[in-house]
């Protein structure tokens, strides 16, 4: 209650609290958030910088979701489709140990996306505890680009030979690692299948999770942040990924490891087209989503335009999991 007064009169204004709730979206088959350190450095032989930290920091703007609704209103036994349409925004950072402490060449990646999910749950008797699973179908556009004009390759005393590169020229010792061009807009197609086990509360506390998608980097000119064609014959044109997760939370706590490695069709003979990996985190919900992590990660580069670097890291430090447990059937049940 509150009272307000106006001169004379005395007004009494009764003010009720807000019933309405906010249910935080799934983030099923969406990037998460770390910062870490890795050894050994980065770069050609003979020039491999000291790392101060890399970070991958993603934010997901849901501009419309069902799927939190869908699986609420759920009963056991059946199957239901849900739907979201999301604009995601993700940086990547890597600051070097050089004179100033440069973050080189950050990488910039809008993405529009649109994802359906096939949902069920149910028991196969009484005395056996709820199994889910969850089919994702994804389709998506993404520029990829870190925001640089400057020339791709050039010699030690600075003249550009992107025009002349040769053909068989060792890329990694001519990159120009402070400001090379490197931009792409690509189609995202990604297939997932999540199945495990409920607790109880209809809670998943065990999930296994198959994860792939496709990227397509066509070249269009013309067309703003295209892939150009030197980069299109280094890079490639189209790049799978593949992963198994495994993420157990009974409590407050998420248990996560994944492994994976994805693929580069159509990159040059001399630069790497192949990464693999090995991660393991555990986050807290009681500390908003924040964890340790550590991964061992070889192959391609994933950093912009040091692709055509090939490295092997053990890499440690905090991931951000803001993403909600799975949760089926009526929430007050």
């Amino acid at each position: 209650m509150t009272l307000l007064t106006v001169g004379s009169l005395m007004v009494v204004m009764s003010v009720q609290p807000s019933q309405a709730t906010y249910e935080r979206p799934l983030l099923l088959d969406l990037e998460r958030s770390m910062i870490f350190y890795g050894l050994p450095y980065t770069g050609p032989r003979g020039k491999k910088a000291e790392l101060i930290f890399d970070a991958h920091v993603a934010i997901h703007f849901h501009l419309f979701e069902n799927v939190v609704a869908r699986t609420a209103q759920l009963k056991s036994g059946q199957t239901t489709w849900a739907w979201t349409v999301l604009f995601s925004l993700e940086t990547r950072l890597r600051m070097l140990g050089d004179a100033s402490r440069p973050v080189r060449m950050p990488s910039y990646l809008p993405r529009l996306r649109v994802q359906f999910f096939r949902l069920r749950y149910g028991r196969d008797a009484p005395s056996e505890p709820h199994r889910f699973s969850i089919l994702g179908l994804g389709a998506g556009i993404t520029h990829y680009s870190n925001g640089q004009e400057g020339c791709r390759y050039e010699e030690s005393d600075g003249t550009c030979i992107d025009a002349s590169l040769p053909q068989n020229a060792n890329l990694p010792a001519l990159l120009n690692r402070r400001s090379a061009d490197f931009s792409t807009n690509y189609f995202s197609f990604t297939n997932s299948y999540r199945f495990g086990v409920l607790n109880e509360r209809r809670r998943a506390v065990a999930t296994w999770a198959l994860l792939s998608e496709l990227q397509l980097h066509p070249v269009i000119a013309g067309f703003p942040g295209s892939i150009d064609r030197q980069t299109a014959d280094t890079y490639g044109q189209a790049v799978v990924h593949v992963a198994v997760e495994r993420i157990l939370e009974p409590g407050p706590r998420r248990w996560r490891a994944q492994g994976g490695t994805t693929y580069a069709f159509g990159s040059a003979q001399d630069v790497p087209s192949v990464q693999a990996w090995l991660e393991g985190a555990i986050t807290w919900s009681t500390w908003h989503g924040v964890g340790v992590y550590a991964r061992v990660f070889g192959g391609r580069d994933s950093y912009n335009a040091f692709f055509v670097d090939e490295v092997f890291q053990v890499q440690v430090g905090l991931t951000f999991d803001l993403a909600p447990p799975v949760v089926f059937g009526n929430r007050a049940s």
